[in-house]
């Protein structure tokens, strides 16, 4: 595999380091060296016309977060939710924060980055609770529970969810194969589904099929999508987004 120049530079420069791997370090041992790394790096922040801790209280407790934005508050513009890598175990606001003002500043958008409960000390799925109080302070979140939930934690969550928004009916499962209900006689305008990862939009008895397919690590040789459904009076504008693509 071909690197980039900038990465394998990058690459050449942590081997010549020598430094140790995480993995042979105590959780608390890691952190303390990646904070190291950082300082050590040196790197100067990119100018952003604000970058602010703020505290989100979350039906998790008070999550600390930072507010990103790359201009004046005045102007309308997309807010991007950002969750910093670690394995779970490591990172912080500020272990990510040259990255998030740079997103912000390229994508001309807000972005709210969130701390979370980190393991060893917070078992699963402490931080996956988090994430998921953190989005629902931004705005409303629907989640059900899929084949592989299980677990105590998965209670937390349903099999199907009737979602009501602007005028329309969405329903909301796992396997559209076991749909529990007749969508035409109870009124359905959208049933979104999963499970099978392939993104699709179909028409059925004037009802809406939609399966965003799959954001997360790839599956099978199936390519990495989400979807967007705009709702207007006069329709449903249902979209699959490539990740992959440029």
């Amino acid at each position: 595999m071909l690197f980039d120049p900038d990465c394998a530079a990058l690459v050449t420069r942590l081997r010549e380091l020598n430094l140790p791997r995480y993995e042979t370090m105590t959780p608390l041992q890691a952190r303390e060296a990646m904070a190291a790394a950082r300082k050590a790096a040196a790197m100067v922040p990119p100018a952003i016309a604000e970058a602010r801790d703020i505290v989100a209280e979350t039906s998790e407790g008070s999550l600390h977060a930072r507010l990103y934005r790359p201009g004046s508050d005045a102007e309308s513009r997309p807010t991007l939710v950002f969750f910093h890598g670690g394995g779970w175990v490591l990172g912080d606001l500020d272990s990510h924060d040259i990255l998030c003002r740079r997103l912000s500043i390229a994508g001309k958008s807000n972005v709210i980055a969130f701390d979370y409960r980190l393991a060893p000390e917070n078992k699963f799925p402490a931080a996956v609770n988090d994430a998921i109080a953190a989005v629902k302070w931004i705005a409303p979140v629907t989640a059900i529970r899929g084949n592989v939930d299980t677990g105590d934690w998965a209670g937390n969550y349903a099999d199907t969810e009737l979602v009501r928004l602007a005028g329309r009916s969405i329903y909301v499962l796992h396997d559209l194969k076991k749909l529990p209900i007749d969508p035409v006689a109870d009124g359905i305008d959208v049933i979104v589904s999963g499970h099978s990862h392939k993104a699709a939009i179909e028409i059925v008895n004037g009802i809406l099929y939609l399966n965003p397919g799959s954001a997360g690590p790839r599956r099978f040789k199936l390519s990495i999508t989400l979807a967007t459904l705009d709702i207007w009076p006069g329709g449903l504008r249902p979209i699959i987004h490539d990740l992959e693509e440029g």
